[in-house]
């Protein structure tokens, strides 16, 4: 299942070795824990999920072992039908991470490794009307309007949301 991958409601599927041999399997996500091998919302999430299976074997020893189940929708992905109506020069060495549009105004988040930063220009053009670094060990990754704040999200430094202030 490793490639084919898993769907909410799926049963997980231990090798027989493991299941004869255990007096029971738990699995850990991080803070949260479960006995029940079903692909559950309540834990899983769609996509890459970092779990530890926790067994106890019947002579008393107690294994872990890290996986990862990746989690797909049900329903396949739809083509849908599109036509481009019009194309916008953009920085080549900006790498876009979040992207939001406010009339003729984009807040670009641009994750770069030491130099991530959120970018505001205007429409149509390619310099910035104005920029905020994040400090050097905060790598950068999608950004979002709230109010007059943008909120930039990080990934390597594990903080789940770090305020910048509008531009």
């Amino acid at each position: 299942m490793e490639a084919k991958g898993y769907h909410f409601g799926d049963k997980l599927e231990l090798p027989k070795e493991v299941t004869e041999n255990a007096e029971s399997v738990t699995i850990s996500f991080g803070d949260k824990e479960t006995t029940d091998l079903t692909v559950d919302p309540k834990f899983f999430t769609l996509g890459d999920n970092a779990v530890t299976f926790n067994i106890k074997t019947k002579g008393g020893e107690v294994l872990n072992q890290d996986a990862t189940i990746n989690v797909f929708a049900k329903n396949p992905e739809k083509n849908i039908a599109y036509q481009i109506v019009a194309e916008y020069p953009h920085d080549p060495k900006n790498f876009v991470q979040g992207f939001q549009i406010e009339g003729n105004t984009i807040y670009e988040s641009d994750g770069q490794n030491g130099s991530s930063q959120i970018l505001k220009y205007t429409l149509g053009t390619t310099t910035p009307l104005a920029s905020t670094k994040q400090a050097p060990e905060d790598f950068s990754e999608g950004s979002t309007i709230i109010g007059d704040k943008v909120y930039q999200l990080t990934w390597q430094s594990k903080k789940d949301i770090s305020m910048i202030k509008i531009l």
